[in-house]
This record gives structure tokens, sequence and C-alpha cells, in this order.
């Protein structure tokens, strides 16, 4: 037997390293998009507070440490390159929201 020749054993052991290989790269998911996540667009903090804050200018100036004139201003100047299309899968963040996380 050559050095280029493998013995049935030695292709058997490789066969079964690579199909283990392949089933771990394959590993199956218990959720396409977890539970937490996909209630994100309706729980998440931005949502739950950035409406209430709007109703009490003294909280709004509070929390971003600026008026909701000032936010609305910066808003329309950068919304043009925070907005991206949304997609039929996946909700995409708002401008607004957007703005609220680079200032915090």
């Amino acid at each position: 037997m050559t050095s280029d020749e493998f013995s049935t054993a030695e292709l058997v052991a490789i066969a079964l390293a690579l199909e283990e290989d392949e089933k771990k790269k394959t590993t199956k998911r218990k959720y396409a998009v977890h539970p937490l996540n996909g209630e994100r667009r309706r729980k998440g903090q931005f949502q739950q507070i950035y409406g209430d804050l709007r109703q009490y200018p003294e909280k709004f100036f509070s929390f971003y440490r600026m008026s909701t004139q000032t936010f609305d201003e910066m808003l329309s100047i950068v919304k043009p390159n925070l907005s991206k299309l949304d997609n039929i899968k996946n909700d995409t963040i708002t401008p607004e929201e957007r703005l609220t996380i680079t200032l915090k």
C-alpha cells in the first residue's frame, strides 16, 4: 500500500468526521425570530416612552437634553440619511428611534 491510498477504515473515519462537521453546521433553531425580538416594535423602551415624553415637555427635555422643537429640527435635518425602506420580513428602525439611540 502506498502513501496515496487509504484503507477502508480510514475512509470510513474520514466520512464520519465530515458528516459530523455537516451536522454541526446545520443546527436547528427554536425560533425564526425570538419572541422577545418579535415584540420589540410593540414593547421596546422607545415605543413605550417616546409618545409619553412628547406630551410632557419638561420630561422630554430631561431625557433628551433638548426641547421637542429642537429634536424635531434635528430630526428633519438627518431624517433623509436615517430613513430606510421597510422590508416585508423585517421592520426597520424609525429615524426617530435611530436619532434617540445616537443621542443616548
